[in-house]
């Protein structure tokens, strides 16, 4: 048995081709070196698959004898076919099979051994038509790519015959694209290394994909290993994705709207931390007016949207919260559809509904002190339903004497369904009666009521040193209550 290994290259002819490549005197530029030229010079062309003198790579040839005929292993190689790189597996071929692949009557026949353009490529032994064609290298078949050439030689020794390689020393492949600028001027390489391949563009040049037209057939689309696409821009300008879409830092739209698509339920969230780590914090904010003199310029509003249906259709915003000693954010406030809030309850059944307890310590509402007697004379002082809560009323007599400025009414607002649970507290601090009377006085015909519902004549004089409660019952109807 004898190994005859592929070094790579145009070896020289002989039972053992590493002994090293063409020698002038012994090596002839014969017809099958000048057709792999050929084949090479359009990109067609074997090269290095594994280790050298390994074997079982590079389409090393193992010779052995099977009785009188020689039988020669080829191991598995790959071969670049215009631009790709293609397996071919390994395939022995035995001498006189077929007849036209033999030994000649006398002298040398050559034969090609070849990868053809099968799919997959595989390994082929090219002959003249007969055995005794001697000292010509048989020719191609379209698609062939030469890999050695064979020599039978009458009366040579079995398992020990010349073998001439017409392969490549490539094991590597990039891509340089230039263009002539007054010579080559490359703008960019495409480069492998292990698990990555590197588009580089040169030094201030630009990497454009420009698609047929604008149309949304016209795409540039990522595949995964199933042909299924991942990433997809298309000629409208949309831009798909069907996984996770990773951004490194941050994000700026500038086109203005992001729209998720309609397959399923969306989420806007920040990703989850490891465990023992706090979750980081998300901030939707509207956008920000810079302050340049005065300008007196708005801020952008923030506007947050249930979505709209249709007919009797209904939709909802709530607010989520976690509380110490659960682990999981629960709903603690809701918007219903008809607009009304609900805390601690998701069913509010009013225009606020609050389930547990309020406190209402540090509000403040309207204080309103009054005083009648000055001059000028305050006439009356009317009762904001908007402004006024808590009101401090004093009169004193007019000084000098005489005119009076007149008794002061405070003035009670007119009753309304709306303002039907709105209540004033009046704390009458002095009161200097007769002239300058200080009374409860009610709007058009509304009805003063007491604490007994029965009604109270109006205008109604006020004692100094009493606390009231003015509270509206109906659409026509005010109460007072006397605190003290």
């Amino acid at each position: 048995m004898v190994n005859s290994y592929n070094l790579g290259g145009l070896s020289r002819m002989n039972v053992d081709p590493t002994l090293g490549g063409l020698v002038d005197g012994v090596d002839f530029p014969h017809s099958g070196i000048l057709k792999s030229l050929s084949v090479g010079v359009q990109g067609n062309y074997a090269i290095i698959n594994g280790a050298i003198d390994g074997g079982s790579n590079n389409f090393d040839i193992v010779q052995s004898a099977s009785g009188s005929n020689t039988v020669f292993t080829v191991a598995l190689g790959k071969v670049m076919r215009d631009g790709k790189v293609m397996p071919v597996a390994s395939l022995a071929f035995t001498q006189g099979t077929p007849s036209t692949f033999d030994v000649p009557a006398s002298g040398n026949a050559y034969y090609l051994l070849v990868a053809t353009d099968a799919s997959p490529n595989i390994l082929a032994m090219r002959d003249n038509g007969n055995k005794d064609t001697v000292d010509i290298v048989p020719q191609l078949t379209v698609g062939d790519i030469p890999i050695a050439v064979i020599k039978l030689e009458a009366g040579g020794t079995v398992a020990q015959r010349q073998i001439q390689f017409l392969t490549t020393a490539k094991d590597e492949n990039s891509l340089s694209i230039g263009y002539n600028a007054t010579g080559y001027t490359e703008t960019a390489t495409i480069q492998g290394a292990s698990g990555v391949t590197t588009i580089t563009a040169a030094s201030a040049t630009d990497v454009k994909v420009k698609l047929a037209g604008t149309a949304a057939g016209d795409t540039f689309e990522v595949l995964d290993s199933a042909s299924q696409t991942q990433f997809k821009v298309q000629g409208d300008g949309a831009v798909s994705n069907e996984g996770v879409m990773i951004v490194g830092t941050d994000l700026t739209v500038t086109g203005g709207d992001i729209f998720y698509g309609n397959a399923g339920n969306a989420s806007l969230k920040v990703t989850d931390t490891a465990a023992g780590t706090a979750g980081k914090d998300l901030t939707i904010s509207a956008g920000t007016a810079l302050t340049a003199g005065s300008n007196n310029t708005d801020g952008g509003d923030l506007i947050l949207n249930a979505g709209a249906g249709d007919g009797t259709g209904t939709s909802v915003m709530t607010f989520s919260t976690k509380v110490s000693g659960t682990d999981a954010a629960e709903e603690r406030m809701r918007i219903s559809n008809l607009g009304y809030i609900g805390i601690g309850t998701d069913v509010p059944a009013d225009a606020l509904a609050v389930n547990g307890t309020v406190n209402m310590a540090g509000i403040n509402r309207k204080f309103v002190e009054v005083t009648s007697g000055t001059t000028p004379p305050t006439a009356a002082h009317n009762l904001s339903i908007t402004s006024d809560h808590t009101l401090w009323a004093t009169t004193v007599a007019f000084n000098p004497s005489g005119p009076s400025g007149g008794p002061m009414p405070i003035v009670v607002p007119a009753a309304s369904t709306a303002n039907v649970g709105h209540e004033y507290q009046l704390i009458i601090k002095a009161n200097a009666g007769g002239a300058d009377n200080l009374t409860i006085a009610m709007t058009g015909s509304d009805v003063l009521l007491n604490e007994v519902g029965a009604t109270v004549s109006t205008p109604m004089t006020t004692v100094a040193g009493k606390i009231y409660k003015l509270l509206c019952v109906s659409g026509t109807q005010w109460m007072l209550q006397t605190l003290n």
